[in-house]
């Protein structure tokens, strides 16, 4: 069974659009946006036609122009990989919101590296992307009897390490853990966390260079870069 509970509130989205709007009206020669859309025709209304615009991160439905993306598949499967070469038999997945394609890409390559395995949709928990959800999860994790999980929202990670330590379960001989994204805290906490890092300073740049390209040569073929994730192996696995 796959565990959903995801909301995205309406103030997120006004919030893009003031931002968006507030550009449109100021002197500016092109756009680098990540969004929370999840369908391009929505996004577009608010944006000026003649504005280059380059995505980062997430991509909305219907998106063909320029953008930088990670590579979130091949990260998750080759963190899911690792923990299968670590000894690790029953992993769990924790995310948020599928309905961005960041979040589904994660998911597939959850699933593609463990799909033959009996009871995987029962490991699955999807919520929101809270501290509280992530400390819900984690109760659900141990219920399962599950030694590992990969957490595909640094949020969610919060919750559940909270919840693993209060509780006394030793990090990672019970339970191992691996989360998206190498923010600060997971390097301080202990034990630290393995993460797969998205390199954020080359996807700005990349996104800088592709604007600058794209004011040169409006007419030029889309550019659509795709970076490669790291995996960092720290104390929880």
């Amino acid at each position: 069974m796959l565990h959903v509970h995801c909301r995205r509130t309406r103030r997120d989205f006004e919030h893009e659009i003031e931002q968006v709007q507030l550009l449109n009206h100021q002197i500016t020669d092109g756009i680098i946006l990540a969004t929370t859309f999840h369908d391009f025709d929505e996004l577009k209304d608010y944006l000026e036609e003649d504005h280059p615009l380059v995505l980062i991160d997430r991509i909305p439905n219907g998106y063909d122009g320029d953008s930088v993306t990670i590579d979130s598949y091949r990260g998750t499967v080759e963190a899911i990989q690792y923990l299968k070469e670590s000894g690790y038999r029953r992993i769990g997945f924790a995310g948020a919101d599928i309905s961005i394609s960041t979040a589904k890409e994660r998911l597939k390559g959850f699933r593609d590296v463990l799909q033959p395995e009996a009871d995987l949709e029962d490991r699955i928990f999807i919520s929101r992307p809270t501290y509280e959800d992530g400390y819900q999860i984690a109760s659900k994790l141990i219920e399962q009897g599950l030694d590992a999980v990969f957490s595909a929202n640094n949020v969610l990670t919060t919750g559940i390490m909270h919840y693993l330590v209060e509780h006394d379960i030793l990090i990672p001989e019970d339970i191992a853990v691996i989360t998206f994204d190498n923010t600060e805290w997971t390097q301080i906490i202990s034990p630290s966390v393995t993460v797969v890092e998205q390199p954020a300073y080359q996807m700005g740049v990349e996104a800088a260079n592709i604007i600058l390209e794209r004011i040169e040569s409006p007419d030029n073929e889309p550019i659509q870069t795709v970076l490669k994730p790291t995996l960092i192996k720290r104390k929880s696995t």
